[in-house]
């Protein structure tokens, strides 16, 4: 009878529940808080990786002629935008130069530098001297030229369980040289 009496009191005491309940939400809670840490970091990325891109091809392209020094500036601009990411080792901006000769003709990449950082990446648009693969939206006359700067960047989760590899991010800006034509190689 006593070990019947003891199982009942065992049953209705409610001392310690709050405690069995925290323990069963703590881990879950946790899960959310660190994922939606590394999504905002994840977002973040993305967002610097496009100004990136923008602000490397606006740079350049408000040059009559642009030199080496100039673009490597621009690519030491993209390492400082991307801070707190590591863009030296986990990026690179590959700045393209498209240029159609007449209305006939196919778009050629006139000229590409590759900087800011250490990644190893092909352009998407091709390589220089070949035709270039532009995008859907995107159209070129007669004697026009277009800069493009394409950015890649491995983001890497900091707690793996959340996102379980790393990502590549990229993101293009695409801009009409200003004051010159932007066609001669500048020597990078």
């Amino acid at each position: 009878m006593r070990a019947c009496t003891r199982l009942l009191r065992f049953a209705a005491d409610r001392s310690g529940v709050a405690a069995i309940e925290f323990g069963l939400a703590a881990p879950v809670m946790i899960l959310l808080f660190l994922g939606g840490f590394d999504m905002c970091r994840y977002l973040l990325a993305n967002f610097k990786a496009d100004r990136v891109a923008f602000s490397v091809a606006d740079i350049v392209t408000q040059y009559k002629m642009v030199t080496s020094t100039e673009v490597a500036d621009a690519f030491q601009a993209a390492a400082e935008i991307m801070d707190p990411f590591e863009f030296a080792s986990d990026g690179v901006v590959i700045m393209s130069s498209v240029y159609r000769k007449d209305s006939w003709s196919t778009p050629v990449i006139r000229w590409q530098c590759t900087g800011g950082g250490t990644l190893q990446h092909q352009s998407a648009l091709g390589a220089a001297g070949d035709y270039a693969t532009l995008p859907p939206n995107v159209t070129l006359g007669a004697r026009e030229n277009l800069l493009i700067a394409e950015v890649f960047y491995d983001y890497h989760p900091l707690f793996s369980g959340v996102i379980p590899q790393e990502v590549q991010v990229y993101k293009t800006a695409i801009f009409r040289p200003r004051l010159g034509t932007l066609t001669s190689a500048p020597g990078c």
